[in-house]
């Protein structure tokens, strides 16, 4: 263990790498909540076409897919919330234990919510106007969730705490969270090069049995990989408040160790 201090970009990566596969379950578990919602839809698919698109498959699906919305919904911020939580405790040293992280999540669901539609809102806005404004408009927001879930803040206060956050430093959190996001966005790209691989070897359209499974497994790699892109999203916003606030004094003094 050793006291919290400034990182660099590729301990903020390592450290995430550490904290996750010390904490693999409650993370990944944390994680998979947000995906269960699209077993249903394909649970739901695979019903249909069992029964032949019948009148009654054909109502039990869409019954399935209306359901789920709000459970897509919840179980996103729940799941977010969650991990964050968890991963903020791991780098402090504190236990981590998943009923911790998903009754963390579940407090804070409705401003995280809200505070991630907002930023969202934004981030698409600034896309629309010539694509750099939307990478800046990114990086201004990369500690609203931690604002959220860590400091307990409001959506509003959340997004302006996130700004203050990155002030200075856009650049340097973009590059980190760019490099995070198709790190963690690799095995998905495996998955989808291996199916169109095989669907040309055999010369035809994958049947609707392939199409499930494969949709199956990306889901399940995304849960695997969701939980490395917002640990490090946590590190970054520690080493953000030690770099501007001095926090590593702060907590050094606490006797507070860091995640070694």
């Amino acid at each position: 263990m050793q006291h919290i201090r400034p990182m660099s970009f590729g301990e903020i990566l390592d450290g995430a790498f550490k904290i996750y596969r010390s904490h693999f379950v409650p993370l990944f578990l944390s994680a998979l909540i947000s995906y269960a919602p699209f077993v249903l839809i394909g649970a739901a698919v695979a019903m249909v076409v069992g029964a032949g698109q019948t009148t009654a498959g054909l109502a039990a699906a869409g019954m399935t897919m209306v359901i789920s919305i709000p459970l897509m919904v919840l179980g996103f911020a729940v799941s977010w919330g969650s991990v964050t939580y968890l991963a903020s405790e791991a780098y402090l040293g504190r236990p981590v234990t998943l009923g911790a992280g998903l009754g963390r999540g579940l407090s804070r669901a409705i401003p995280l919510f809200v505070a991630l539609l907002m930023a969202g809102f934004l981030i698409v806005l600034g896309f629309i106007f010539f694509i750099i404004p939307g990478f800046i408009v990114m990086a201004m927001f990369f500690a609203a969730v931690p604002a959220v879930v860590v400091e307990s803040r409001g959506p509003v206060e959340a997004l302006g705490r996130s700004r203050e956050l990155a002030r200075g430093s856009l650049g340097r959190i973009l590059g980190i969270v760019i490099v995070a996001a198709l790190i963690a966005s690799l095995p998905n790209y495996a998955v989808s090069a291996f199916s169109m691989a095989n669907t040309a070897a055999s010369g035809g359209e994958p049947s609707m049995a392939a199409l499930i499974g494969t949709q199956g497994l990306s889901l399940l790699l995304s849960a695997l990989a969701a939980p490395f892109s917002t640990t490090v999203a946590v590190l970054l916003y520690y080493d953000r408040r030690i770099r501007s606030e001095g926090l590593d004094v702060q907590m050094m003094a606490e006797g507070i160790p860091a995640y070694a």
